[in-house]
């Protein structure tokens, strides 16, 4: 084999390595799982909590995401919201005033200031918050009645737990790339819920992760000049021995990018945002003290999923893109006829001449990701058959795309290109 397909392969060995690892997490704490997803309610108290809504230009969501909050099943008088509008533009601050003049039996604020980025406007909602408990929820995210008596339940019956976060599900998908999203969210929530079993969450998401109030004023709030402000809070949480835990039923819905162009722009702030965490957090690694965050959330799993974009786009230039170009190039010396070419076409396939061992890796490790997929979508409830067909694009495509848009985000910060939040 070439060098190229020793190192293509090397990666579907990595891929599987760690498939068959979370496969056997899985399995290892079936028990604990059906019990944690059985477990009952059983809220004797109510504590104060407050909800803060960073909000800039979301006037098309945020009377959407502002009722969510006022309906979830919570006492009225143990509930703030709080919504900081951060400089929007639109008629954001107007959308809200308007709603809390017609819903004043609600405990809801409004607090004005100049756009100074998301991390900024959470600390200027910390600063005032009365709740023991709070919640960050985007602007463009809905939450379900349920999801926080679920959340206060996690944080009132394990002390050490700082942050919980919750199961994400793509809202109401239309284009053919909010259905791919939904899919890697299937995936994603499954794998952030394995996590728990090795203390590794690495992420606290926007839409309506949950704190305790004095555990995030003693860290310091949130990085105010950083990408993922979301991400900086877990792994400065994880450095102060803190556990974050994802809670079974805490469900919220988000927008998920319609179009490429507002999808590139966030991945490119989530990957870049990993990579600058990564490095700012790097002396955690390999340290006894941080168990499996230490030696293998962060150098495994993270920078891996670096190494394997920049592979998987070595593979898809060699066995897909140049191919292609070969043939264009050829069919231009013939001027495009390609008639005589389709006249003598057939199929031939000779199992001979295939590679059987790449072919079997191949195979496995494309049953091993469905066989995830299903078990991702039994656990969280979100039946995959209304998009089923969107499972050929995404691990022919969309793999691929996310991929690119990794690599280019490794250039850009070699090159030292700038991006605010």
């Amino acid at each position: 084999m070439s060098p190229i397909e020793w190192i293509v392969l090397g990666s579907y060995f990595l891929a599987i390595y760690l498939l068959v690892y979370w496969f056997l997490l899985f399995f290892d704490k079936w028990d604990v799982i059906k019990e944690e997803y059985s477990e009952k309610l059983n809220l004797t108290s109510y504590p104060l909590v407050s909800i803060l809504v960073p909000a800039y230009n979301e006037e098309k969501t945020i009377q959407r995401t502002l009722q969510s909050l006022i309906e979830l099943d919570w006492p009225k008088d143990k509930l703030e919201i709080i919504v900081i509008n951060d400089g929007s533009k639109d008629k954001t601050s107007q959308i809200v005033k308007e709603f809390i003049s017609s819903n004043s039996s609600n405990d809801i604020k409004l607090i004005e200031q100049p756009n100074a980025g998301k991390g900024a406007a959470l600390n200027k909602g910390l600063s005032i918050l009365k709740g023991e408990l709070f919640a960050c929820l985007d602007a463009d995210s809905f939450v379900e009645p349920q999801t926080l008596k679920y959340m206060a339940h996690w944080h009132l019956k394990y002390s050490n737990i700082a942050i919980t976060t919750p199961i994400m599900k793509i809202d109401k998908p239309k284009s053919a790339l909010q259905k791919l999203q939904r899919i890697e969210y299937i995936l994603g929530m499954f794998l952030t819920k394995l996590m728990n079993y090795i203390d590794t969450n690495y992420i606290a998401p926007g839409p309506f992760s949950t704190y305790k109030t004095q555990i995030i004023k003693d860290l310091g709030g949130f990085d105010e000049h950083n990408l993922v402000e979301d991400q900086e809070i877990a792994y400065r949480a994880q450095q102060h021995q803190y556990k974050i835990m994802q809670v079974p039923y805490a469900v919220v819905h988000t927008k998920g990018p319609e179009k490429f162009k507002a999808f590139r722009a966030q991945r490119n702030r989530w990957y870049k945002g990993t990579l600058i965490n990564i490095f700012k957090y790097k002396h955690l690694m390999f340290k006894k003290a941080y168990g499996d965050f230490g030696f293998f959330q962060l150098p495994i799993v993270n920078i891996l999923a670096y190494v394997l974009s920049i592979i998987a786009l070595i593979g898809f230039a060699n066995y897909t893109l140049v191919p292609i170009l070969k043939q264009i190039h050829q069919s231009s010396l013939i001027g495009f006829d390609l008639i005589p070419f389709f006249k003598t076409f057939h199929l031939e396939f000779n199992i001979l001449s295939t590679n059987i061992l790449f072919t079997f890796i191949l195979v496995f490790s494309f049953i091993l990701m469905l066989t995830f997929l299903y078990l991702s979508s039994k656990i969280n409830k979100d039946d995959l058959r209304p998009h089923w067909i969107y499972l050929i694009p995404f691990f022919l495509v969309y793999f691929i795309i996310v991929a690119y848009i990794m690599v280019l985000v490794m250039l850009e910060l070699i090159v030292g290109k700038k991006q605010k939040w």
